[in-house]
């Protein structure tokens, strides 16, 4: 299907006083090389290092299944309806199930939904904590880690 489309577009051009043509910005000559592509997958894994809160959560001893949980929801990687609907997953409703009222995204539904707020809230006054709910689910954990 790409091809078939590049094809059809190749005699379109936009502009008629110049012709079009594809560019790799990843190199400055412009021609895709793949030592171009490699440099720029390394630049950009060495921005990713390993944070402090997945640190911590593969050194605690708890469960497997929680770690890789916890794990997956710091990398925003759950299938909530939204990461669903990213992924091109038709879905009657992208809704929180539990609310309905904000799309059902990670922070939402474990922070933020009116729903589970009460459990956090409930669960602080156990332990006798208070403090805001940071939206992000690692800042959540790191505030709460130490």
């Amino acid at each position: 299907m790409v091809a078939t489309f590049l094809a059809e577009i190749e005699n379109v051009h936009i502009q008629h006083s110049s012709l079009d043509i594809l560019t790799w910005r990843a190199d400055p000559s412009g021609i895709y090389s793949t030592k171009s592509a490699y440099k720029l997958l390394k630049e950009a894994d060495s921005g990713a290092i390993e944070d402090s809160a997945s640190k911590i959560i593969w050194n605690l001893k708890i469960p497997p299944t929680a770690i890789a949980f916890s794990w997956r929801l710091f990398k925003n990687k759950l299938p909530t309806r939204a990461n669903l609907r990213r992924r091109q997953v038709d879905m009657p409703s992208y809704s929180c199930p539990l609310c309905e009222s904000k799309e059902e995204i990670s922070s939402h539904v474990m922070f933020t939904c009116t729903n589970t707020r009460i459990l956090w809230w409930k669960a602080l006054r156990w332990v006798n904590r208070v403090g805001p709910f940071p939206i992000e689910p690692k800042n959540h954990f790191l505030q709460f880690s130490h």
